[in-house]
């Protein structure tokens, strides 16, 4: 059976999706990185590569976000419960909120009128 090189990519991310996993595109193509926030420059090995998207996870973070943080829990990364820890408070609310005006919007394509704040 023949082996299949590795693939890296080198990506800037700019946003993060349902789950925790980061967001990026390089050459018309989207990358899903798992280990990555918004705002990090990684090198993302690619795990899975479609025509559209891949699926990566970071070997290495190049820059750090200004909103990365050292996650509290200390199985952060081993157990899949906890895949924001990594994101301060403040972000996690921004892009958990930007998800659910994302799903409303373009998954369901409903126009709703008013988003009211999130706490």
């Amino acid at each position: 059976m023949k082996k299949r090189p590795i693939k890296y990519a080198e990506l800037q991310i700019e946003s993060i999706g349902l789950e925790g996993v980061a967001v990026s595109r390089l050459e018309d193509k989207v990358h899903f990185v798992k280990g990555a926030v918004p705002g990090d420059k990684v090198i993302a090995r690619v795990l899975k590569s479609k025509s559209r998207f891949a699926e990566c996870r970071v070997e290495k973070i190049l820059e750090k976000s200004e909103h990365r943080i050292e996650p509290e829990c200390i199985y952060f990364g081993n157990c899949g419960g906890c895949t924001w820890q990594m994101l301060d408070y403040d972000e996690q609310v921004k892009w958990k909120r930007q998800n659910v005006i994302d799903s409303f919007e373009r998954i369901g394509k409903i126009n709703v009128p008013i988003y009211h704040p999130t706490a």
